[in-house]
């Protein structure tokens, strides 16, 4: 989802952000991508969000955040989160911990790679997790339903 401009503007912390966005008591990390609308930029954000989402290992790791999209227009150099969130260039992906410290920040063109990596860190912090071993698993259990299903087809044929 996107972020409502309300939430940024009346969040001076992480903490207050993570909750106005997410609730009380976040159960997750959030993962922040600042995009913009900008025709300079829009490329940019786009070859990111293609590539990394694309990206099974992140698409899979991605069940342990809060994803939440912010024109990163809108936070400028004077905004109260522009020192926690705020960066040299768009696009950018800011991954927070649930008690609201700022642990990781990409900018401009993000590889999956090190978004995963990024990603990866916070889970081990945050929710005492290894993303590496999670997605993997998630992999084989994958491969495995892949091969349940030929298989019906195949028996579905048979009996046909």
């Amino acid at each position: 989802p996107e972020a409502s401009l309300d939430a940024l503007e009346s969040s001076t912390t992480a903490t207050e952000l993570s909750e106005k966005l997410c609730g009380a008591k976040p159960e997750k990390p959030l993962f922040l991508f600042l995009g913009s609308q900008d025709p300079k930029i829009i490329r940019d954000v786009q070859f990111v969000q293609q590539g990394t989402m694309r990206d099974e290992r992140v698409a899979l790791g991605a069940k342990f955040f809060n994803l939440i999209q912010i024109n990163g227009d809108q936070i400028g150099k004077d905004h109260a989160l522009a020192k926690m969130i705020g960066g040299k260039s768009l696009p950018r992906a800011v991954l927070i911990s649930r008690d609201g410290e700022v642990v990781r920040k990409l900018e401009g063109k993000i590889s999956a790679t090190r978004l995963f990596s990024a990603m990866s860190d916070i889970v081990k912090n945050d929710c005492k997790r290894d993303l590496g071993k999670f997605t993997s698993d998630m992999r084989k259990v994958l491969n495995d339903l892949e091969e349940i299903a030929r298989d019906k087809q195949n028996l579905e044929r048979k009996t046909a």
